[in-house]
């Protein structure tokens, strides 16, 4: 998924991820010293450099704004050390930035264009709802590349005219599984000690999610890097995933005390919170944003234990809206999907229209094997306009089933719960159930195999008409 945003909204968004590196770099303070100073260039200035002491502290945030007035429009670079208590300067981090001319009226993307490797003469566009941000969630078709590795570049295209940078992404092309893929384990390793790596087994499946505590006795306390891959059954192992992580001293009972929050870039304006302490939180409340101007903002939270140690700090975006049209505002429909299959997403309306929605039903795992899986969510208002994707991990232990529930072709995924039809040839512990709406019929317009351990049904009362192949082995 790319979330891209209009070029004002993009610089804060690189600006986060330069102090989100930096904050990384914070934590590894030698011994007991300090942080007590930080200072900030452009290109090459370094004689204009601005210097700016802080509070000393072992571990520190910077999140600020910086002014770049001075600047003319174009590729920069930003620059940026820490000096300590002891003088000790810390290596110096870069990142560049583009500085574009302000623009009346603001922006907005219109569009979106994407291209293989670098054949950039096939590029294909797509226009878009006109938005300040744009999360693009799209299947991507990739019929006319040969297996291997390849580069997927996307950039995204203003109101003005104007094209972002293109962002490039690695990925590789396997070929054609005989039988599909599944993932069978999964491996993970500290730091560059990949000797050492762990391998766990798991029951195949076609997703997986890692959710398991993973052993970091022998490290020592401080930063480290997890990493992450996965084979499947044809002994190809992913692309690696790598997270930071920080290793506390051991101590006893450590609790949550109190939390923090505060918009945009407001931190002096944060709001600190106590709280009984426990071992976990869920902050469920509401914060008033009564100062905040209409629009798109960002709202960051992070929690202190009782040893006076903050957590990193979680940040999410939201939009606020006019009064007058909140208080009117109703939810109309909601919808949900597995995993990543985001193409097959399950709407159900809400009659009558409601103002506060609680979700309390069961949903169909229809399709899903075994496992663990990521269930996503999103709420749809009376003016039409999404929520913000909320997903939670379930944990799925019967059997695969798959629903008939429409009208007509067996062929055509929309007649099935999730939108996910049984494969071809359905072997073992699985079960399908014709249940066509009332008045419809399952029409079996394709050559379906049903052999050892697998069952069909017809439910009482419906139809099913078989003018194609079903043949059942046992």
């Amino acid at each position: 998924m790319w979330r891209h945003k209009t070029t004002n909204q993009a610089m804060n968004c690189i600006h986060t991820i330069l102090l989100l590196l930096l904050s990384l770099y914070s934590v590894k303070a030698v011994s007991q010293n300090k942080i007590s100073s930080y200072r900030y260039w452009f290109d090459n200035q370094y004689g204009n450099a601005v210097k700016t002491n802080i509070t000393p502290a072992q571990q520190y945030t910077l999140s600020t704004q910086v002014n770049t007035t001075n600047l003319l429009n174009g590729l920069h670079l930003f620059n940026i050390n820490f000096t300590d208590d002891s003088a000790r300067v810390s290596p110096t981090l870069s990142s560049f930035f583009y500085k574009t001319a302000a623009v009346a009226g603001g922006n907005n993307i219109t569009a979106y264009q994407y291209w293989y490797d670098n054949d950039i003469a096939n590029a294909v566009t797509q226009p878009v709802t006109a938005l300040p941000a744009y999360s693009l969630i799209s299947g991507l078709n990739t019929v006319n590349l040969l297996p291997g590795l390849h580069v997927l570049q996307v950039r995204f295209k203003d109101n003005h005219g104007g094209w972002s940078s293109a962002i490039a992404h690695f990925f590789y092309k396997s070929l054609p599984a005989a039988g599909g893929n599944a993932i069978i384990a999964f491996q993970y390793w500290f730091d560059e000690n990949h000797a050492a790596a762990v391998q766990q087994t798991i029951a195949p499946g076609t997703t997986y999610t890692l959710s398991t505590p993973v052993n970091a006795a022998t490290l020592l306390d401080g930063l480290h890097t997890l990493h992450v891959r996965f084979l499947d059954n044809h002994q190809q192992w992913s692309s690696t995933n790598s997270q930071f992580f920080y290793k506390q001293p051991a101590g006893s009972n450590n609790t949550i005390t109190r939390f923090q929050y505060w918009f945009d870039q407001d931190f002096a304006g944060a709001v600190q919170q106590s709280i009984a302490p426990s071992v976990a939180y869920n902050l469920s409340q509401q914060l008033t944003a009564v100062a905040l101007h209409d629009g798109l903002h960002a709202i960051s939270v992070r929690f202190s234990d009782e040893k006076g140690k903050w957590s990193s700090t979680n940040t999410q975006f939201f939009y606020k809206e006019q009064p007058d049209t909140v208080t009117q505002n109703t939810i109309t429909a909601y919808r949900y999907w597995f995993d990543e299959g985001d193409s097959s997403l399950n709407l159900v309306d809400i009659v009558p229209f409601i103002n506060t929605f609680t979700m309390n039903q069961q949903i169909a795992a229809d399709g899903m094997d075994s496992g663990q899986h990521i269930l996503h969510f999103q709420f749809k208002d009376v003016k039409g306009n999404w929520s913000m994707v909320t997903s939670d991990s379930t944990l799925v232990t019967v059997k695969t089933i798959y629903t008939f529930n429409g009208n007509g072709n067996w062929s055509n995924a929309a007649n099935w719960a999730n939108k996910i039809k049984p494969p071809l040839t359905l072997s073992g512990t699985y079960n399908i159930f014709i249940d066509p709406v009332a008045g419809g019929r399952c029409i079996l317009d394709v050559t379906q195999h049903i052999t050892s351990g697998a069952v069909i049904t017809v439910r009482s009362g419906k139809s099913f008409v078989v003018p194609g192949n079903l043949i059942i082995t046992h």
